[in-house]
């Protein structure tokens, strides 16, 4: 499993080279800080009512797992038209697993239609975060939805010959998106039935 510029095996972790499609992400991937006070924050959802909450910090441990599994990847979404209520923090929970949640995550307005697919594909199995997904448009947030459902990357054409790439290798993960709207409801002002996605 590679995270960052580390390589853990079942024998030993060591040194790995970055690929240049994550050197910008990989940076942030990294342990800091104290692992006792991660643990002490981690588990203050350990307590009745907040398992909801749970769920993100929990999608940080499962993501990895997505590849051992029949299904390419799957998305929670916390809704709340309300803020405060903790849908970036369990967000954010999920995503200190690995590293960074502040840098790891995207936020609306902050990526490209290109960049989130770049994204989702350049960290293969760790947990993708998205805030505010209310404010992307459907058509973008359509596509994203269902490259992660199927885990495919898109096919792209070369620049100097007529022919097509080589297809990137997809991506199995868990994503966490927090919004103020029902995805479903955005979804549906693009495909009448938008079955693939949910």
């Amino acid at each position: 499993f590679v995270t960052g510029a580390v390589e853990i095996t079942k024998d030993e972790t060591k040194p790995s080279a970055v690929s240049p499609a994550i050197r910008a992400y990989a940076k942030y991937i990294k342990p800091t800080g104290s692992y006792e006070v991660w643990q002490k924050s981690a588990n203050a959802f350990n307590l009745p009512g907040l398992e909801i909450h749970a769920l993100g910090l929990l999608a940080g441990f499962g993501s990895p797992l997505m590849s051992r599994t029949s299904t390419p990847g799957c998305t929670i979404s916390y809704l709340s038209p309300d803020s405060g209520v903790g849908k970036t923090g369990s967000m954010y929970a999920g995503l200190s697993v690995f590293g960074n949640p502040y840098y790891t995550s995207l936020a609306e307005g902050s990526a490209t239609d290109n960049a989130l697919t770049g994204r989702y594909l350049a960290i293969r199995n760790i947990l993708f975060g998205l805030d505010e997904a209310t404010n992307i448009e459907s058509e973008i947030l359509s596509r994203l939805l269902h490259r992660i459902s199927s885990g495919r990357a898109k096919s792209r054409m070369q620049s100097s010959v007529n022919a097509e790439r080589e297809i990137e290798q997809g991506a199995a993960l868990i994503a966490v998106m927090t919004t103020n709207q029902s995805l479903y409801d955005k979804l549906k002002q693009v495909k009448k039935r938008p079955d693939g996605e949910i």
